[in-house]
């Protein structure tokens, strides 16, 4: 019995010593809630991630990587991005990500405005599509910015394991939302908020939701084949201009640093020849990415703390983002404004 009770303690403190150390060195959660609209996003509170990069932030009522927002200002023009992991950039600190950038750049160049970064870190365009009228309503953009990037259309919008999805209907295609959560948190949803809060418990929830993910998906594949790549782009970018007001593209493309010369894939070309049918703009950062990397042989992907030219963009690959985006707003808040 003595030996049980020896062997919990140290079990115990062990954890706690590991949480202690995630919390202030690599990882911090915030927890998660659930959302009557958006599903489980990411609780209220500060949070620290160094897995990847490092920065430390805080999330605000609606999960998202930005100040609270209030009611619209009607001086100001309002700029909603939405996007993924590349939006919400957890690898950088608030400064850094694009979204922050351009505000500050639009705020130089005298162009009254706020950006809100409505980042969602595994989000895809079944995300924004079933959930434009939210958007819309809630924060009433006079512009809206989607961040894309190839995965979104080749494997997350078909991905059943994710709240939002796609099925074919007909002809077309609609989104599904299916709530998931952990069984536990189902079960105890008193407790959900509090479990979540704990880095330790976070990071085991990841790999086992990564491990069953991928479960998921190679069963999904032996019975319904993803829709066609054409017919789901047109699909997606069609929506976009019947669901939002004054949408613009942003395309950030994986990078191949040991071959920068790659051709275009197959995302690309789509999006390039849609967003000219149905006349969104479309920003597309690869030449630019390109351009800069010949000049200084500096990737825009990845981190001292991971390999450079593999993962998500950092500071570099930011601030030519929000270049590239706030030439473009300059522009188009200028000519849109009374």
């Amino acid at each position: 019995m003595k030996a049980a009770c020896k062997l919990f303690i140290a079990l115990v403190c062990a954890l706690l010593i590991w949480e202690i150390l995630l919390e202030c060195t690599m990882f911090r959660s915030s927890g998660a809630t659930s959302h009557p609209v958006l599903g489980r996003i990411p609780d209220y509170g500060l949070c620290l991630n160094g897995r990847e990069g490092f920065s430390a932030f805080s999330r605000n009522r609606f999960g998202f990587r930005n100040p609270e927002i209030g009611p619209k200002q009607q001086d100001q023009s309002r700029i909603l991005v939405l996007g993924d992991s590349y939006t919400e950039a957890i690898q950088v600190n608030n400064q850094d990500t694009f979204c922050s950038q351009l505000e500050q750049s639009l705020h130089r160049k005298g162009v009254g405005n706020e950006v809100i970064n409505a980042g969602r870190s595994g989000a895809s365009p079944a995300y924004y599509i079933h959930l434009a009228d939210y958007y819309t309503r809630t924060f009433e953009a006079d512009f809206v910015v989607i961040q894309l990037n190839e995965k979104d259309f080749i494997e997350d919008m078909a991905d059943r394991s994710k709240p939002f999805f796609i099925e074919q209907d007909g002809n077309d295609y609609k989104t599904i939302y299916r709530e998931t959560s952990n069984s536990f948190t189902q079960k105890h949803p008193e407790l959900s908020s509090w479990i979540t809060r704990w880095s330790i418990v976070q990071l085991g929830l990841q790999k086992k939701e990564s491990l069953f993910a991928a479960k998921e998906i190679k069963q999904e594949a032996k019975i319904k084949k993803l829709p066609a790549l054409d017919q789901i782009v047109a699909w997606s970018v069609r929506s976009f201009k019947e669901r939002y007001k004054n949408v613009v593209i942003v395309f950030i493309p994986a990078i191949n640093y040991s071959q920068p010369d790659g051709q275009s894939t197959e995302v690309e070309d789509l999006l390039c020849k849609y967003s000219q049918i149905y006349d969104v703009t479309l920003i597309n950062m690869r030449p630019v990415f390109m351009n800069a990397y010949s000049e200084t042989l500096q990737p825009l992907h990845g981190f001292y703390n991971t390999m450079p030219g593999i993962g998500h963009i950092n500071k570099e690959g930011h601030r030519l983002t929000a270049q590239q985006l706030s030439d473009y707003f300059e522009h188009n808040i200028r000519m849109t404004t009374p």
